[in-house]
């Protein structure tokens, strides 16, 4: 999720560059590079996120892992029969 908009806001900013480099007006730059600084500061507090949510995911994963593992069984065990009319 936060990599999809991340990466919207990275293709946002490069198109609107992109489409004003030959002519970029003084206040388009300092926009631009406002944006870019508030985009990267987004990044690096996701940075320092990642070991908080490595211990949380931690646990969730395994819990999936074991959910998975359990509907997996439950599924094999599962009997599909035909009934036979006589």
């Amino acid at each position: 999720m936060f990599i999809n908009e991340i990466k919207l806001y990275v293709q946002y900013l490069g198109r609107e560059i992109d489409e004003v480099r030959e002519a970029m007006t003084a206040k388009q730059q300092r926009h631009f590079e406002n944006f870019k600084t508030n985009l990267l500061n987004g990044i690096r507090y996701y940075e320092e996120l990642l070991p908080v949510l490595q211990q949380e995911f931690h646990g969730k994963l395994q819990r999936f892992k074991v959910d998975l593992e359990r509907f997996a069984q439950e599924v094999q065990g599962m009997a599909v029969t035909l009934a036979v009319v006589v």
